[in-house]
């Protein structure tokens, strides 16, 4: 935001769908700050949530937003928001919406307002993307700009979209906040806390599964691979929160009768998913579809640990093959479990090294500043500062 004119600091508005978990709330802690810093005033237009203190201990302002509701009501309420953003404060120069579906409810109030519109294609977009793509055309046609997570989303963009906006895409990938995903801060303390919790053993070695706990995140493929290793010792830790309904007990009945009942945990990382991922011997992912992004295999990397995924969509730009992981080219159980015995098998110095790629694989391409200097940079631009 370099080359402010003199006056009132602009504006600028982050409109998020969902309350702000601590994830999110540090992210934009880093980026109201930054702004801060460049003379700008980010307000944060949200639901309640837990990250909310976060953003108070910062003087970040917020603006309340309703829950997720039906188009028509976010419609009304996206008028409703702006009104009450006007008297406290003023209308932003900007708005950036954090996902498609809030681009479709607060496209009509932002655009009345003659407000630029940033709009943010979220990891879990490609429904909306898919479903709902002729609106979407209409309403991002008018859009300052347009963010991305991977090449891969960009590409699926131009495919459902056409490649006129594609071109105008800029690709950002979710950001790790290194300072939080960082090895070295993860002490042995807690980490034994964290074990104790979840009945994690000392002894042993931990495949964690890293897609949420849904169909569709190849979790049964993972199930026979681990029991064709032959591995007995091998503990199994899946994401318990935000299940969907009935599967976890679908899978523990599979489980159950794989004989691998009694090594799987079901734990909820959001309390504290470095000390998880500090606790991990590998981490997998084998979705069936192909994902528009991977913030989770980035975040194991931030925290030096080799991972196993497919060669397709966002995964792959997220690994670097022979690295920082291993990418498989069909995912059949059989190419899994070799691929599993081998990376279970790495020496105390061939982690060391891996681990040493990972952290700054993750550095380079996924680090929160360098996401944020770019996010600035293009905001700018839009406000015509550069």
């Amino acid at each position: 935001m370099t080359a402010v004119p003199v006056g009132p600091p602009p504006r600028l508005a982050l409109w998020l769908s969902r309350p702000p978990g601590p994830r999110r709330a540090a992210e934009t802690v880093a980026l109201a700050r930054a702004a801060r810093r460049e003379g700008a005033e980010m307000v944060v237009l949200a639901p309640a949530g837990e990250g909310d203190r976060e953003l108070a201990v910062a003087h970040v302002a917020r603006v309340a937003t309703p829950p997720r509701d039906t188009a028509l009501a976010g419609r009304l309420a996206a008028r409703r928001v702006l009104r009450r953003l006007e008297r406290q404060g003023g209308l932003p120069r900007l708005v950036h919406t954090t996902d498609l579906r809030l681009a479709l409810t607060t496209a009509g109030a932002v655009r009345r307002r003659r407000i630029p519109r940033v709009v943010e294609l979220a990891a879990g977009d490609l429904d909306t993307l898919v479903l709902r793509r002729r609106r979407l055309a209409r309403v991002l046609a008018d859009a300052a700009a347009l963010l991305v997570p991977s090449h891969y989303a960009r590409a699926v963009v131009a495919q459902q979209l056409g490649g006129e906006l594609a071109e105008r895409a800029m690709v950002l990938p979710p950001p790790v906040d290194l300072e939080r995903f960082d090895p070295a801060c993860v002490t042995g303390s807690r980490m034994a806390g964290f074990a104790e919790r979840w009945n994690l053993p000392p002894e042993g070695r931990i495949v964690m599964l890293a897609g949420p706990l849904a169909p569709g995140q190849g979790h049964r493929r993972v199930f026979e691979a681990v029991a064709r290793t032959g591995l007995d010792d091998v503990l199994l830790v899946l994401p318990g929160d935000g299940a969907a309904a009935g599967y976890a007990r679908e899978l523990e009945r599979d489980l159950a009768a794989s004989g691998l009942g009694g090594r799987v945990r079901f734990v909820d990382l959001r309390e504290d998913r470095p000390a998880a991922l500090a606790l991990a011997d590998l981490v997998v992912w084998m979705p069936e579809t192909a994902p528009l992004a991977a913030p989770a295999l980035a975040e194991a990397q931030a925290m030096g640990k080799p991972v196993v995924t497919l060669a397709r969509g966002a995964l792959e730009e997220v690994v670097e093959p022979a690295e920082t992981g291993w990418l498989l080219a069909d995912g059949s159980v059989e190419e899994l479990a070799a691929v599993l015995r081998r990376a279970l098998a790495l020496d105390h110095a061939q982690r060391s090294r891996l681990a040493e790629r990972a952290r700054r694989h993750a550095a380079q391409k996924f680090g929160l500043e360098r996401r944020i200097r770019r996010q600035l940079a293009l905001y700018a631009r839009v406000l015509g500062y550069r």
